[in-house]
Order: structure tokens, then C-alpha cells, then sequence
């Protein structure tokens, strides 16, 4: 995939593992956009944490990647 979303800290450290990710911005509050290279490949990588935004904030998120 070109572009990975990750829920909740638990789940962003099993995934990333020990791959160093780049922040380069934000693409809300307390979610971190940046990058990374897994198996060769770079990976756009957005980290939201499970206890931030409200019930909308992962739709607007998703809305926001797809255009």
C-alpha cells in the first residue's frame, strides 16, 4: 500500500516494529503524518491515536485521503 492508517498506539508500535518513521506534518490534531520504508518500499504511514478526535474524526480522515 502507498498510504497506511494506524489506530491506537498498540497497533501503530506492532506495525511499525522497529522502522524509523519521518514526521512530516500533521493531518489533525494528534495525528502524525510521515513515512517510512518497510521491505524495500516507502510507505505514507498517518498515526491517530485511540484517544483522540470524536466519532467523526476517522471518516473526515478518510474523506481527506481520498481526494
Amino acid at each position: 500500500p502507498a498510504l497506511v492508517v494506524l489506530l491506537g498506539g498498540d497497533t501503530t508500535d506492532a506495525f511499525l516494529g522497529g522502522h524509523v518513521v519521518t514526521v512530516v506534518g500533521s493531518v489533525g490534531v494528534g495525528m502524525a503524518y510521515g513515512s517510512t520504508v518497510v521491505n524495500g518500499q516507502a510507505i505514507d504511514i498517518v498515526a491517530k491515536p485511540g484517544g483522540f478526535g470524536d466519532p467523526a474524526t476517522l471518516r473526515r480522515l478518510l474523506d481527506g485521503a481520498s481526494s
